[in-house]
């Protein structure tokens, strides 16, 4: 029997790409949105050019992370599963 492993679902939200350029942000940087079906956590990076200096679980099973000057860098949702059922889907939208 050939055990095959779920693979890390990957989204990479770059703004650029999902509305016009005229809207864009010069220099943006994308968003990154990940799931890890084996450990069954969501994360987002807000910031993925700074480092993690502190790590805080503000509610059980979240987990935020923040950079040396206090800025939310990113985000953990563990146990995901028991709120996100579709995890291959992202709805992403951006307010006018």
């Amino acid at each position: 029997m050939t055990m095959r492993a779920e693979p890390i679902v990957d989204f990479s939200v770059a703004p650029h790409a999902m509305i016009p350029e005229s809207s864009a942000v010069a220099g943006g940087r994308p968003m990154k949105v990940s799931y890890d079906s084996k450990t069954d956590i969501l994360r987002i990076v807000l910031c993925d050019d700074r480092a993690i200096a502190e790590s805080d679980e503000d509610k059980p099973g979240v987990i935020l992370d923040y950079d040396n000057e206090g800025n939310l860098v990113s985000l953990e949702v563990l146990d995901a599963a028991e709120c996100v059922s579709d995890a291959r889907s992202v709805e992403y939208r951006m307010a006018e």
